[in-house]
């Protein structure tokens, strides 16, 4: 093997290794941040998908927005997920009304996680109420997931008209 050769193998067989690298690090920066000021209607005691319809960031496009809201992870690996949203100020609660927000894994009940449930915010005077939380899940190439809640007030209710209190953030670990 002259010289040359074994620097132009040797050369190839870097590039490969920086490829590789380059990959790891384009998935391990994974994120996608969406928010919602729709002030979408819930109704009462359905699972509703929650359509976080403002992108403030994806990296890989992996959600689609709309009434099949949804994040389909681009490769295999652990996702951390931190959602919440915020019901409109109302009097309609009473005591063991229950609101309840669980992340969906491939449209499957059997597999979705709690992510917050409240219960008793009986109400003389207008309330909101508020549910938020995080969890990591794994995701094979191709799952999706979603967000859903359901509330037990007796009518639909509607989000608070403001992406702050509504959002999703999504993150490769």
């Amino acid at each position: 093997m002259t010289l040359e050769s074994d620097l132009v193998r040797r050369l190839v067989a870097i590039e490969r290794r920086l490829a590789e690298i380059e990959a790891r690090e384009r998935e391990a920066s994974m994120v996608a941040i969406y928010t919602s000021s729709s002030g979408q209607s819930i109704p009462n005691n359905t699972f509703t998908i929650i359509d976080y319809s403002t992108r403030e960031i994806d990296t890989h496009s992996a959600v689609t927005t709309g009434s099949s809201w949804k994040f389909t992870a681009p490769v295999a690996g652990y996702y951390h997920v931190d959602a919440e949203i915020l019901f409109a100020a109302t009097t309609t609660w009473a005591d063991g009304e229950v609101g309840d927000l669980r992340l969906f894994r491939n449209g499957d009940g059997s597999t979705a996680k709690l992510l917050d449930r409240k219960d008793n915010y009986g109400s003389s005077a207008s309330v909101f109420m508020h549910l938020g939380g995080s969890t990591a899940i794994y995701l094979n190439s191709g799952d999706y997931i979603d967000v859903r809640v359901t509330q037990t007030s007796g009518g639909a209710l509607a989000l608070y008209t403001n992406g702050v209190y509504n959002r999703i953030a999504i993150t490769k670990i």
